[in-house]
């Protein structure tokens, strides 16, 4: 699957294996006529398609950057405990916050 920028829409071409994780996305749409699915840009979505290992264009690169890294301005925190007694990386608390929102898990009384 590999991205790209037009009109402040994210074009993700190549996305059938994905597209059960693009139909979870908010503000997603279908082309039928370019065979794509598009999501509005913005720092979740960005981040999300990076779990996911879409590919993106040098433009989103340089763009999620920009975004992600005025997004998050300390450590990276899990949304519930993390059943391990390591301490986790940043990539794998982004993995499992993820997960989690896609499972629907919270940590309090949502």
């Amino acid at each position: 699957m590999y991205a790209q920028l037009k009109d402040n829409r994210v074009f993700l071409f190549d996305s059938f294996k994905h597209k059960e994780s693009i139909k979870e996305m908010h503000g997603r749409l279908w082309h039928p006529e370019k065979k794509a699915w598009s999501v509005p840009m913005n720092a979740e979505n960005l981040e999300t398609l990076d779990l996911l290992g879409c590919e993106l264009s040098e433009e989103l690169k340089m763009l999620k950057k920009s975004i992600v890294s005025d997004a998050s301005e300390g450590a990276v925190l899990p949304m519930v405990s993390m059943p391990i007694r390591a301490t986790p990386y940043e990539h794998q608390i982004k993995a499992f916050n993820f997960a989690c929102k896609i499972m629907e898990l919270t940590g309090g009384d949502a």
